[in-house]
């Protein structure tokens, strides 16, 4: 049950009965109006009662004035004659402003993703392990090298062998790698129940 009710020189759209069906005035409690601009969470998934679901489509300026005048373009517009509606489809809603220490956010404002790849600079500092599977120089003592004006018989490395070099060898070390460089998820645990709807009218 419910009527009209006059509240000094002004008059609310509706009253509702609390339920008793006693006609006294107060047995009728005023339901509160919605404003444009305003938003509600509902699992209906179409437009209904001046309310319009936030999916991204553009709206005429002048069919929709009080939105408009609320929101603008700062959802983005088509051309001079629209302007957009929030696409919510999918996504958190967080409420703009700058609160303690946070980064202030504006109206359309869009952020975040459902996964990151990490680069070099976000990666933690970290040690790498290393194959080295050794190696070996040759060096020949000859004997037997001196000039043959040499008197005696060498048994040992002698000064022709003085300022000789081993031969060169690669190290065959190489640093480990590990990872697969893929994207991982960064969602918090989430429930999708319901459609975002914003009064029109």
């Amino acid at each position: 049950m419910s009527k009209s009710k006059r509240l000094g020189y002004k008059y609310s759209t509706l009253h509702l009965n609390d339920g008793t069906h006693n006609l006294a005035d107060s047995n009728f409690h005023p339901v509160k109006p919605s404003y444009a601009g305003d938003l509600k969470y509902s699992v209906q998934s179409s437009d209904h009662n001046g309310w319009l679901k936030c999916d991204g489509r553009s709206l005429n300026r002048v069919t929709y004035a009080n939105l408009f005048e609320v929101i603008g373009t700062s959802f983005g517009n088509d051309d001079s004659l629209t302007f957009k509606l929030p696409d919510c489809r999918g996504r958190v809603l967080g409420t703009i402003g700058a609160g303690t220490g946070l980064t202030s956010r504006s109206l359309g404002a869009l952020v975040g993703a459902e996964t990151h790849t990490m680069t070099i600079a976000q990666m933690p500092s970290h040690a790498h392990t290393i194959t080295d599977p050794g190696h070996s120089h040759g060096y020949a003592s000859n004997t037997n090298d001196q000039p043959v004006n040499q008197i005696g018989v060498e048994t040992a490395a002698d000064q022709e062998d003085l300022g000789a070099t081993t031969g060169t060898s690669t190290t065959g070390i190489t640093v480990n790698s590990t990872g697969g460089g893929n994207a991982f998820n960064i969602m918090q645990p989430t429930i999708f129940i319901s459609n975002i709807f914003v009064f029109a009218h």
